[in-house]
């Protein structure tokens, strides 16, 4: 179904961007990775993608293992698909979907990162350009440039509660300096020297 609402909307001329959410995301890397051998795929300038807040650039990528089936969901773990097309990968820190604690035997990582998917998972969508961070840019062999971008959490998510009950701002941010470090070194990007971490369900020493 994507497929042809693709090939219908850029029939016009027109530059189309297309645009997934969290499980959306997913539908976009098959129709990437399907577009890459398809001799009728329309020209790299008339498409771009925007994947937000997906579990298989996150999740699914840290815990499991490419080629993993998970049957009930009719759904196979991949590697990002290569693309002509340029794409952005936006996630929100924390969001234990998109950006998972890859060490997860830091429960409080994991804790934050709970609350970090019910506070930004969805939101993500909403997300100002601006209030983005450049994590990495990769240019495939087909031509396509993925952008990858973090719209970080000053405030630990597992604190945030404690906002919202009108907890006094300086106690918030006293906590948040005590136990930021302790939850970023359940992520190997944040803590890279703090011991072993799973990427694509290996433990990596």
């Amino acid at each position: 179904m994507l497929h042809n609402e693709i090939l219908a909307a850029t029939a016009s001329g027109q530059p189309v961007t297309v645009a997934g959410l969290s499980m959306g995301s997913m539908v976009i890397d098959r129709e990437l990775a399907y577009l890459a051998i398809d001799p009728n795929a329309p020209p790299s300038s008339a498409l771009t993608f925007v994947e937000l807040a997906g579990p298989e650039r996150g999740l699914a990528q840290t815990y499991l293992p490419v080629g993993t089936t998970i049957p009930i969901a009719g759904y196979t773990v991949g590697n990002a698909p290569e693309s002509q097309y340029n794409t952005s990968v936006v996630y929100s820190q924390y969001d234990i979907w998109a950006d998972p604690p890859d060490r997860p035997w830091n429960l409080l990582a994991g804790a934050n990162a709970l609350m970090g998917a019910a506070y930004f998972h969805d939101l993500t969508a909403y997300a100002a350009p601006q209030q983005g961070i450049e994590i990495a840019a990769v240019t495939s062999s087909l031509g396509g440039t993925t952008t990858t971008y973090m719209i970080p959490s000053p405030t630990l998510p597992l604190l945030l509660p404690l906002k919202q009950i009108g907890v006094p701002d300086w106690i918030v941010g006293g906590l948040n300096n005590v136990l930021k470090p302790l939850v970023d070194a359940g992520y190997s990007q944040y803590a890279p020297t703090a011991g072993p971490y799973f990427s694509h369900g290996n433990l990596v020493w």
